[in-house]
Order: C-alpha cells, then sequence, then structure tokens
C-alpha cells in the first residue's frame, strides 16, 4: 500500500479536530486520538496504525502543524467614556460663592436655550425585509456511523437546516416524511438507495463517494441551491 502523505488542507484539518478531542477529553489515550482524528478524512486518505510507533507520530506531526495555525484574534475591550455631564454637587459645595453662582446661572441659561430651540420632527422608519426569509429544510444522512454524524452536525449552520440520521444498518425502508433531501455516503445497499430516491425524488438524492468532508460538501451544495 502507498504511502499516505496529507495535503495543506488535510493538515489543518486534522489539527483542528485534534484540538478539539483533546479538549474534549484530555485523558484520552493517544492511540484512540489518532485514530478519532482521522475520521474527518476520506477512507482512502487516512493511515493505517499497523505499527506501535504510528499513534506518536501522527500525534507529533498533528501537534506541529497546530503550532503553525494562526492564533485566534484578541478580544478588544473597549473602555467607557468619563462622563461629560459637568461637575457634580461635590464641587459645587467646594466653590466660592461668587463662581458658584456663575455655574448656576450657566446652567440656567443653557436650559432655557435647549427649551427655545425647536426641535426636528421625530421620523419613524420601517425597514424593509431585504429579501425572503431562509428556507429551513431537512436533510437526511444516509451511510455514515453515529460517530461521524455528530462531527457533521457540529459543522452545520443549524439555523438553515436540520441534519437526520439514518441508520444504514437497519433495514431499508421509507424515510420520514419531513426529510426533503438525501445525502447517500458510499458503502450503503442499493434498497437504501432506491428507498432515499422513492421518498424524496431521484433528483434530491445526492450520492458522495467520500468522508465527512465530502458530506458537508454535498450539505453546502444542497442549500446553497434551495436558498
Amino acid at each position: 500500500m502507498a504511502k499516505i502523505f496529507w495535503k495543506p488542507e488535510e493538515k489543518t484539518l486534522l489539527a483542528q479536530e485534534w484540538a478539539r478531542l483533546k479538549k474534549e477529553n484530555p485523558a484520552a489515550l493517544i492511540k484512540d486520538l489518532a485514530v478519532k482524528v482521522q475520521l474527518v478524512l476520506p477512507g482512502e486518505r487516512r493511515r493505517p496504525l499497523k505499527y506501535h510507533s504510528e499513534p506518536s507520530r501522527i500525534r507529533h506531526q498533528v501537534e506541529d502543524w497546530l503550532k503553525a495555525l494562526p492564533a485566534p484574534p484578541l478580544p478588544v475591550r473597549i473602555e467607557p467614556e468619563e462622563s461629560a455631564s459637568g461637575l457634580d454637587y461635590a464641587d459645587l459645595e467646594a466653590l466660592p460663592l461668587g463662581l458658584l453662582l456663575g455655574v448656576v446661572l450657566d446652567r440656567l441659561l443653557a436650559r432655557t436655550l435647549l427649551a427655545d430651540t425647536p426641535q426636528a420632527p421625530t421620523v419613524t422608519r420601517t425597514l424593509a425585509p431585504s429579501g425572503p426569509p431562509l428556507r429551513k429544510v431537512k436533510i437526511g444522512i444516509l451511510g455514515l456511523l453515529f460517530e461521524q454524524f455528530q462531527q457533521l452536525k457540529q459543522r452545520v449552520n443549524g439555523h438553515l437546516c436540520e441534519l437526520v440520521f439514518i441508520n444504514k444498518e437497519h433495514n431499508a425502508s421509507p424515510l420520514p416524511p419531513s426529510v426533503n433531501y438525501c445525502i447517500v455516503q458510499r458503502h450503503v445497499s442499493h434498497q437504501w438507495f432506491a428507498q432515499a430516491q422513492g421518498s424524496v425524488g431521484a433528483e434530491r438524492t445526492y450520492f458522495v463517494d467520500g468522508g465527512i468532508s465530502s458530506v458537508l460538501q454535498k450539505v453546502n451544495d444542497v442549500l446553497a441551491k434551495v436558498n
């Protein structure tokens, strides 16, 4: 079997997934992480773990790639501006009588000018909607393992669509009536593929010959087509 060399975009994907897995379970074994981190890649792009040194090798590579990723921007704190309302009561009490009278007269004059100044009429503007509301569709996912489905779900905008897990290990049966589209991943029986086409229509059934990233791309294609 030819040795697999990962592409730059695959290295970035692996590094991000490794960081997520470590944050989720810091005590996870390196061997388990080496297996799970590769689930984001298609099957033909995963490295076999035949030797005991291979998980450690993957760990060192992925952690080096993770260090090379650009750091997220630091939050910027904007300090509130100091009040410019003028002198408070404590300051007024400390003023000599002459200055105090001057401050009071200035404030009375400012209020008088403000009351005499005609105010511009208030105009209420109603903003027209920028466009029709986005449709939220249900997309059936057939062929992925449940753990892979959960990883896919975390990468999809839940405001635009709802993913429905369909277990390929069960006997082929019609899809739920609420499902609008179906993405069929490889290694699915012909009976399941026929049921998917019969439920949502051949034009709304898509076949994907790849892993999670390929299914994610097809989900985005469907959303772009719908909206």
